[in-house]
């Protein structure tokens, strides 16, 4: 969308100090990991939003003309098996950083617990990720110096 896009270019001015790509795609996006980190991206990702947030470095942006916007900054020089650099930018700049963008759908709903279903028990950790899933809204992945 025409928001993503303005996110998009904030990102790219404020962190990779380049301007926005021409044709800018997922898969163009995509391309600036290296083979390696993007055929990794499912476990990096799982890895990391399970384990960022014991580190410092992990940080969360809010883009200033979209305040539902935000983006999760996860340092891959402190979690196992990531070898970084995982890419670069447009303009050649290594990154060791894996940039999450995402829109806050809506405000949290209040977290339930756990239910019973047939004698099956849906755990705590998964009742928070369907949670998650229903108030974000993700829709770019790149690497960041």
């Amino acid at each position: 969308s025409d928001d993503d896009r303005e996110v998009l270019t904030w990102v790219c001015k404020q962190f990779w100090k380049e301007d926005l790509p021409q044709n800018i795609s997922t898969e163009k996006l995509l391309s600036f990991l290296t083979p390696l980190h993007r055929e990794r991206l499912p476990r990096l990702l799982a890895s990391s939003l399970l384990y960022c947030g014991r580190y410092e470095e992990t940080k969360i942006y809010t883009c200033p003309k979209h305040p539902t916007a935000k983006m999760l900054l996860v340092s891959m020089t402190s979690l196992p098996g990531s070898d970084p650099p995982i890419g670069k930018t447009g303009g050649g700049l290594e990154c060791n950083n894996l940039a999450i963008l995402y829109n806050w759908v809506t405000q949290a709903p209040r977290p339930t617990q756990p239910a019973r279903s047939g004698g099956r028990k849906i755990s705590a950790s998964l009742a928070l990720e369907k949670q998650l899933l229903k108030i974000v809204d993700v829709f770019a992945f790149m690497p960041c110096p």
